[in-house]
């Protein structure tokens, strides 16, 4: 089946128990519902179904070398969602928590026809209702700070940039910085960023230094650059004058 998204354009979904749950009445019934709610009604909002998003999730968790069963998660993660999307948690649980349709999946996904699909490819339903099982598809947003530290000595700002990722071992902290290298081979990327990032900075006098406390403790890069220079402007002849110049060249 080729399908055609709007961010990854035609792709070609091969598995057929993609395609057969695409097909399913649960699935189908997201056509109808949009992931903004009433922004999107309103126009305030693009009107993206939450099945082009399903989609899109299941696509992009595909990019990301994600193995089928992710992507069957990453297709069902928004199957229980309902119309006005979270608007329904101000008026069930509360809007900060936005949990009211994880409440209800189990029992939504149990009366519709996802089973009985996923059954017929040898899968259990109920493998699919935790999505923390899957860490492509769950993750916990990244926390990062962006600031400054003040002055070198060559007066240059130390500037910095923070994260609560994976983190990176003391044994790398240079290493990271060399071209095409890459801590985790298994990732997407050519491992060309950083060392980009490196060769931009030294053209303007700057440098560049991580500091982490290894894995699991995230990573502050550190950065400095030179403050620009104030150019000068440059004192140039009027047309006017350039003009009666020639003139009076052509009347010698």
């Amino acid at each position: 089946m080729r399908y055609l998204d709007a961010i990854y354009g035609e792709v070609d979904i091969e598995e057929p128990v993609l395609f057969d749950l695409m097909q399913t009445q649960a699935m189908q019934r997201l056509r109808g519902v949009l992931q903004h709610g009433i922004t999107a009604l309103i126009g305030i909002t693009r009107p993206v179904t939450r099945f082009d998003h399903s989609l899109g999730v299941m696509l992009l968790v595909r990019r990301l070398g994600g193995a089928l069963e992710e992507q069957i998660a990453a297709l069902l993660h928004d199957v229980s969602h309902t119309a006005f999307s979270h608007v329904i948690d101000y008026v069930v649980d509360g809007h900060d928590s936005q949990s009211y349709h994880e409440e209800w999946k189990e029992s939504h996904l149990a009366a519709s026809d996802v089973p009985h699909t996923l059954a017929r490819y040898g899968y259990d339903w109920r493998d699919f209702l935790h999505e923390e099982n899957y860490p492509l598809l769950e993750q916990p947003a990244p926390r990062l700070t962006i600031g400054a530290l003040g002055m070198e000595r060559s007066g240059m700002p130390i500037l910095f940039v923070q994260d609560n990722g994976l983190g990176i071992a003391p044994e790398y902290h240079e290493r990271i910085f060399g071209l095409f290298n890459k801590l985790d081979a298994k990732t997407e990327g050519t491992g060309v960023g950083l060392a980009l990032v490196k060769r931009i900075i030294d053209l303007h006098g700057g440098h560049i230094w991580v500091e982490s406390d290894g894995v699991g403790h995230g990573s502050t890069f550190f950065f400095t650059l030179p403050r620009p220079t104030p150019s000068r402007p440059t004192r140039s002849s009027s047309p006017r004058s350039r003009t009666a110049g020639c003139s009076s060249t052509r009347r010698r």
